[in-house]
């Protein structure tokens, strides 16, 4: 082969070789992307469940409720944002009722060098050795404050409380950054009505409607 054509098959398979490398770069990137959506939706939907339906482990033969089980005569959420309810759990049979208590708070601890932030029942039995419950897959949650995570709701006319409910806007979000740079987030809203705190709605009368 004379110099110039080895120059042309350098410079085609240098063009091929780009395009390939740029291909592959953009799959790569792609496959990350997707891999990480994927384990938040896990993640989120996990931590909605556990949330509603089972707060916390079975311990010592006791099986966990989740907040769709929690009452509360007087306030629920607490200056700082902190969730307290009391709740019965079931125990080795359904005639087996025992009381629970729920104290939800935002945690964090150090792993691989940095802070992550999740959230735990302080009211488990044993927490520190169940303290990953509502953890899943080591995802963090953005919000710095449970404040920021918990607020609360109630529909009134006149005297009548007629519905109270808690909101939570949980964040999670990955080391995997998108093609801006930024770390992939995702937001799980969750509404939970509080139904020991329900009170009758009012009458037609009361309303001022027709009967």
């Amino acid at each position: 082969m004379t110099l110039v054509e080895t120059s042309i098959a350098v410079a085609v398979m240098g063009i091929v070789l780009s395009a390939i490398g740029s291909l592959f770069i953009t799959a790569h990137r792609m496959l990350r992307t997707a891999m990480a959506e994927a384990e938040l939706s896990l993640g989120a939907r996990e931590l909605r469940e556990k949330l509603l339906f089972r707060i916390m482990p079975e311990v010592s033969g006791i099986h966990g409720v989740g907040l769709l089980s929690g009452t509360n005569s007087s306030q629920i959420v607490e200056g700082s944002g902190t969730v307290l309810m009391q709740a019965q759990a079931v125990g080795n049979s359904l005639n087996d009722s025992r009381g629970q208590s729920i104290r939800l708070l935002l945690w964090n601890e150090q792993l691989a060098g940095e802070n992550r932030y999740y959230l735990i029942n302080e009211h488990t039995p044993d927490k520190d050795a169940h303290r990953k419950w509502l953890w899943p897959q080591a995802l963090s949650l953005t919000e710095r404050s449970l404040a920021d995570i918990v607020d609360y709701d109630s529909e009134s006319r006149g005297a009548h409380e007629r519905i109270y409910r808690l909101k939570f806007d949980i964040g999670l979000a990955t080391k995997t950054a998108n093609p801006r740079g930024e770390p992939i987030v995702r937001r799980e809203r969750v509404s939970v009505p509080v139904f020991g705190r329900i009170q009758p709605f009012a009458s037609l009368a009361d309303s001022g409607e027709d009967d």
